[in-house]
């Protein structure tokens, strides 16, 4: 790749097969893209592990009268993945 016009952007060019079908493949990897992607994903896991902090220490406390399949939905809803249908951040 072209490194002053690119900045660091490497590609692959190869062969497979897709739905079936032979094809040619490009796979890129940005530096950049990287980098944000990882922050990204660095505040969501932050936001997750404080959300299931807090859950914790309500539960610690006892005052809490959430039957067990409520506690169990909630941490799935902390512990979805974004994009998927009951995902809430």
């Amino acid at each position: 790749m072209d490194e002053p016009r690119f900045g660091g952007l490497t590609a692959l060019e190869t062969r497979r097969t897709v739905y079936g079908r032979d094809r040619r493949v490009h796979l890129t990897h940005s530096p950049a893209l990287h980098t944000a992607q990882h922050r990204g994903f660095d505040q969501t896991l932050a936001k997750a592990e404080a959300r299931l902090g807090d859950l914790a220490a309500t539960l610690a406390r006892g005052r809490t009268r959430r039957a067990p399949e409520k506690v169990r939905a909630e941490v799935s809803a902390i512990t979805r993945t974004p994009g998927s249908p009951a995902y809430s951040p």
